[in-house]
């Protein structure tokens, strides 16, 4: 057996539109209810979602039963936990707070095996079909896609130079903790956010590597498309849920309203 093909990867490559959604629910049954989705790849958020390794691991599964494309955000770049990621079988990573090539180079290097890199040797893992890829340690890193995401000032500038580390196959900006750091926390339409994010998009461009970026609404998905931003994710399990159940909670009362109005006016 040999090492499929990294199907995000190639999407990546690509730099075709493709959209995504959040999955921030601890839940193997809402990521393969997203799996099944128009969606062209999904976000398994682990930094700010109560999902630990064993809960990952399940999700990882049932993500695998449909076509939306599976892409996992650690907690944070650190490689102990990455190795643990990557033997579950996480082949496509978003990592969290990039500000220097530095920091993107000690990234690729803790999702390689040596020479190239320091990600450590285990036998019969989910990533090795359980050992049944032959030449697996010689094929893995080939098959790693890695997005660094932009949420700092100083991640602006050096959004070029983070690009143009080897290994690193995309920037993904992040307008919540951006506008945060740049201070102005919940406001990501603030003029100076904008402007941030416009200086990523035009100093990355030239290097050929995707742009991504997490959108709020549609409008603001269609405005970064227009951009050149490719990868954009619009949408999560839990907004869907709330906004979907508060609709129609809504719609529901508006069904009794003038029976309560007659009754407090009896």
């Amino acid at each position: 057996m040999d090492q499929p093909v990294n199907a995000f990867k190639t999407l990546l490559e690509s730099r075709v539109p493709a959209f995504g959604v959040w999955a921030s629910f601890p839940s193997a049954a809402t990521v393969e209810a997203l799996a099944h989705s128009p969606y062209d790849w999904m976000l398994i958020d682990t930094e700010h979602a109560p999902v630990d390794l064993g809960t990952l691991h399940a999700q990882l599964q049932a993500a695998g039963n449909g076509p939306c494309l599976a892409v996992v955000r650690p907690a944070w770049s650190d490689r102990v936990l990455i190795k643990r990621l990557l033997d579950i079988g996480v082949q496509n990573f978003m990592l969290p707070m990039i500000d220097s090539a530095e920091q993107a180079r000690d990234a690729v290097r803790f999702v390689r095996y040596p020479p190239r890199g320091v990600r450590g040797i285990a036998g019969a893992t989910r990533a090795s079909r359980y050992g049944r890829i032959e030449r697996y340690l010689q094929q893995a890193d080939a098959q790693i896609a890695l997005l660094a995401q932009i949420e700092s000032p100083q991640a602006v500038s050096q959004a070029a130079e983070i690009a143009g580390v080897e290994g690193i196959d995309g920037l993904f900006i992040g307008p919540n903790d951006l506008a945060a750091n740049l201070g102005y926390p919940g406001e990501i339409r603030h003029p100076a956010v904008s402007q941030a994010i416009q200086q990523v998009i035009d100093s990355v461009g030239p290097s050929g590597k995707t742009i991504g970026i997490l959108a709020a609404n549609l409008e603001d998905a269609a405005k970064y498309l227009a951009a050149g931003v490719t990868l954009i994710a619009c949408g999560s399990d839990v907004r869907l849920l709330t906004r979907g159940a508060d609709d129609m909670a809504r719609r529901l009362q508006l069904l009794i309203q003038p029976t309560r109005a007659s009754t407090e006016h009896a």
